[in-house]
């Protein structure tokens, strides 16, 4: 970052089962890095031979399901020597696991569209939920949650009272036992002051969040969306916590 000019993009790649929430966090954490960069998204990379074995083996699948939870896309790998029944259970466990990040099959490595993968819109399967179906796992949750009052426009009153969502999301875990992994939020919150609403973007990911506004509106005025991901997840208590703010302005 000390060499002058602009970047377009900063890949960051970490190796074999290295947890990526550490990581996406110092965007968040380092002052000199997020006043000029963001988080544009988490690419997972599944090898398409070995994943069910991964996921199988006690060692390695509570590290191997979260980093695909974690993923905003996701390549299933070594497609050129996967046959179509091991192609088909990857898929099936990935999508068990995740079921609305985007999956790119590839072989030997390639991709066809790299920008796919080098420009991610985080946010936008928080705010497309019509494409999530029923979710089958055992230990799995995805909470797709909209927030809409006919004739009412449903809004928090501060940015700080975004700043309290993700506080109870996740940092009271022992309180409402909720484990949440990831989160994709848009948020309208309301200025009193100046009698205008904005519309915000939470991300968690592990334990950590950000919020920042949204460079364009991708949901109805006053339409909040949420998408929660994480284990044994009780969808009506995280609806709680969303309403505990989001209150009718007009």
């Amino acid at each position: 970052m000390k060499q002058k000019g602009t970047f377009d993009l900063i890949l960051v790649e970490t190796s074999g089962l290295a947890d990526p929430g550490p990581v996406a966090s110092m965007f968040w954490q380092d002052e000199a890095l997020c006043g000029v960069l963001y988080l544009s998204g988490i690419v997972t990379l599944v090898d398409s031979v070995n994943i069910t074995k991964y996921l199988a083996e006690p060692d390695t699948e509570k590290e191997v399901t979260r980093q695909i939870l974690m993923a905003d896309k996701i390549i299933l790998n070594k497609c050129d020597i996967a046959d179509e029944a091991q192609q088909a259970k990857a898929l099936e466990a990935v999508r068990g696991i995740n079921p609305v990040a985007e999956v790119i099959q590839s072989d030997h490595s390639r991709v066809s569209d790299l920008r796919s993968i080098l420009f991610i819109d985080t946010t936008k399967s928080a705010t497309d939920l019509e494409h999530l179906h029923e979710h089958d796992h055992p230990t799995i949750t995805a909470c797709p949650l909209e927030f809409f009052e006919e004739g009412k426009f449903l809004a928090v009153r501060s940015r700080r009272e975004i700043d309290l969502i993700g506080r109870d999301l996740l940092y009271r875990r022992e309180e409402t036992q909720l484990d949440v992994i990831r989160c994709k939020a848009a948020i309208w919150c309301y200025s009193e002051e100046e009698k205008t609403y904005t519309l915000y973007q939470f991300q968690s990911i592990g334990d950590l969040f950000d919020v920042l506004p949204m460079e364009g509106v991708s949901v109805p005025e006053g339409c909040s969306r949420a998408l929660v991901l994480g284990r044994a997840l009780d969808a009506e208590k995280i609806r709680e916590i969303f309403l505990n703010y989001l209150k009718p302005t007009c």
